[in-house]
């Protein structure tokens, strides 16, 4: 008996450990990588590069916001990041940025174009509690000397109210807003709990028969199998409050947000490295 209630009393302990740690977990794209970003794309003139960098000043961090991408390139290329130039060019109003980024190759400028989607910062402690600030950045980079067909880019949010019904399997909505310890978390506690209870009403199914077989200890037996079944209910109150919760929380807590991907629709205006010279062309696409 105290081996199961302790089972019980981890899985509340769980619980509670969860909605502490998984109260800010990453995006989505942090967390699932470029690979995923790219099975996202319309087309393969660009592709997706998450970069995370690390410093104890996050102003540091959001001052040399572009030394990750420059030294991406540069290790792409063989080109020195200090050799390299870099160019932001308005896509209108409204619209994200594109970097152009020139360097020499061959007697002549290449030209790689960028355009960064989102960024997300955190922080963290080490071991001295000292804040160790983690700056993750979203970019969509073209080939070198290639008119990239960037697409679309919106920063949304999840249902809340999908979330909400999602979570008939408790914890699928906290999944399904990117909450993925916070879900985990959850879904364990309730199956812990789910399994106490069986196993509590089992082993009262198991006294009440012996009570009634018994030629002694009858009362006993009585009294183990009423133990039981108390903490059978107080499984199962648990439970029905962790369930309620998870249904509240699907509807209050904010979601991750994620990045849409779609093709451009209409007529559009965009920058694109010029084929003759080192400057740049506009392009009007349908």
């Amino acid at each position: 008996m105290v081996r199961l209630r302790k089972t019980g009393l981890l899985a509340i302990l769980l619980f509670f450990a969860g909605l502490c740690t998984g109260a800010a977990p990453l995006p989505e794209w942090a967390r699932k990588g470029e690979a995923y970003m790219n099975r996202k794309r319309t087309n393969t003139s660009y592709s997706f590069k998450v970069f995370k960098s690390e410093d104890a000043y996050l102003s540091r961090l959001q001052e040399n916001r572009f030394f990750p991408l420059l030294a991406y390139l540069g290790d792409k290329y063989g080109v020195a990041p200090e050799k390299m130039a870099l160019d932001s060019l308005s896509n209108g109003l409204g619209a994200p940025a594109t970097y152009r980024i020139s360097f020499p190759e061959n007697g002549r400028q290449a030209t790689v174009l960028a355009q960064r989607v989102d960024v997300y910062d955190a922080v963290d402690y080490n071991t001295d509690l000292n804040p160790v600030f983690e700056y993750y950045q979203l970019y969509a980079v073209s080939e070198k000397d290639v008119t990239p067909d960037f697409d679309t880019f919106e920063r949304g949010e999840r249902s809340k109210g999908k979330a909400a019904l999602m979570n008939i399997i408790p914890g699928a909505g906290q999944l399904y807003k990117g909450h993925t310890l916070k879900g985990y978390t959850i879904l364990g506690s309730e199956i812990a709990l789910g399994v106490t209870a069986i196993t509590q009403q089992v082993k009262a199914n198991y006294y009440d028969k012996m009570a009634e077989t018994a030629t002694a200890g009858a009362d006993s037996y009585r009294n183990d199998a009423i133990g039981r079944r108390r903490i059978r209910n107080a499984a199962l109150i648990t439970m029905g409050g962790i369930w309620a919760y998870s249904i509240f929380d699907a509807l209050v807590a904010e979601s991750m947000p994620n990045i849409s991907v779609s093709a451009p629709s209409g007529a559009q205006l965009t920058v694109a490295p010029a084929s003759t010279s080192a400057g740049i062309a506009l392009v009007y696409r349908f």
